[in-house]
């Protein structure tokens, strides 16, 4: 993590957008777009995502593999998507078991497929923003339990557990 000194004010960096600007409309006024999201690090700048190179079937891709955009919070992306995975846990329940399992299995094989494009995109590997493994592994770890909050509780901690220390 640097620290930079913007006009005065002290400001963390990890990644960040590098813009490009659309138009200018008046002076000093101007749209922008993202151009490509860059990392900064001992080795120096790297770029990770260029955002405007991307066909249509990498940035879905891309909102799939990271949850729509969960991944890209800050703090913990794979709690947070573990965490918000528990909705769809509780809405694939209502379905008969067999449902369940191939709906699950069927989000397994999209993820894999959808990081797989994400990965061919970047230049780095196995980013932390790509949570969809935390989202099927939950739904993995939910099969054949019961609709409670003991079980959906039990589950979020157990899986988290056993994701971070990977025994």
């Amino acid at each position: 993590r640097f620290r930079i000194s913007l006009s005065g004010s002290q400001t963390d960096f990890n990644e960040y957008f590098i813009l490009r600007p659309l138009h200018v409309w008046e002076e000093g006024k101007a749209s922008f777009e993202p151009f490509c999201i860059a990392t900064l690090d001992d080795s120096g700048l790297r770029v990770r995502d260029n955002l405007s190179m991307q066909s249509l079937n990498t940035k879905i891709a891309y909102q799939i593999a990271t949850y729509f955009g969960i991944g890209r919070l800050p703090k913990a992306p794979g709690t947070w998507a573990t965490l918000a995975s528990l909705p769809l846990a509780f809405w694939f329940l209502h379905f008969n078991p067999m449902t369940y399992m191939m709906l699950t299995m069927l989000l397994l094989f999209v993820g894999i497929f959808a990081c797989d494009i994400v990965e061919k995109s970047r230049t780095t590997h196995d980013d932390g923003d790509l949570v969809i493994d935390e989202v099927v592994g939950l739904l993995i770890t939910m099969t054949w339990l019961p609709i409670t909050w003991q079980s959906f509780a039990l589950s979020f901690i157990l899986f988290r557990v056993l994701d971070i220390w990977k025994p």
